[in-house]
Parts: structure tokens; C-alpha cells; sequence
């Protein structure tokens, strides 16, 4: 097997240059999206027809499908906000700030005790 940094390839990795999907991706049957459209006006027909059900379920479903079909389905928001992650940057780079700075000081240091003594004694 092939090493990739600390990752072990596969045996069955692609070669270069070799699609991992020769065939591509399946094509609709075209007859079948044509009589599935034929019958559109009657499909929101019944979804009108349930927004009048007894049964709370099928009003808000149908409704719902009404308005996706109208308006597209509403775009959701994600919130990836994650806690406590500006305390660790901030803490990282007052760290790298310190480790910086501690290693000015020693390089400082060395070069002040190779200049104190220039013949090495």
C-alpha cells in the first residue's frame, strides 16, 4: 500500500487520471418525467382538496408542499457557532506570543554572552 503522509491508500485508490464514476451519473427516464407532469394540475388539485381535512396532519402537509412547490423550499440557516473558541485563539496566540517572545530573549542572551567574551575563553 502507498503511504500519503500519515494516511495508507487503499487498495482500490484511483489511479491517476481514472474516474472513480466511469458510467457517470444515471439519467431520469425522460417518459417517466413527462407523464409524471401530465398529471400536475391534479396533484394541486388533491393538495387543495386536503387543505380542507378534518385531519390537522394532512391540512399542514398539504400546505406545506403548496407552498414549496410555489415558493421553493425555505433556505435554513445553520448556526456554527462554536463556544469557547475566541478564549482558545486568544489563549494559542498569547501562548505563541510568550514562546516568541521567551525566544528572542534567550537568542538575545546567547548573542550578549558571545559578545562579552569575542575569543570564546
Amino acid at each position: 500500500m502507498k503511504r500519503v503522509g500519515n494516511y495508507r491508500a487503499p487498495r482500490t485508490a484511483w489511479k491517476p487520471g481514472q474516474s472513480g464514476n466511469p458510467g457517470g451519473r444515471r439519467h431520469t427516464c425522460a417518459e417517466v418525467v413527462l407523464l409524471a407532469r401530465e398529471y400536475t394540475l391534479e396533484s394541486i388539485a388533491t393538495l387543495v382538496k386536503c387543505l380542507k381535512a378534518k385531519n390537522e396532519g394532512v391540512r399542514l402537509r398539504a400546505a406545506e408542499m403548496l407552498l414549496n412547490r410555489g415558493w421553493g423550499t425555505p433556505t435554513v440557516y445553520v448556526d456554527q457557532t462554536v463556544h469557547g473558541v475566541n478564549e482558545f485563539i486568544e489563549d494559542f496566540i498569547a501562548q505563541g506570543r510568550r514562546e516568541v517572545i521567551d525566544s528572542i530573549g534567550a537568542e538575545a542572551d546567547g548573542a550578549a554572552q558571545e559578545t562579552s567574551n569575542p575569543l570564546g575563553n
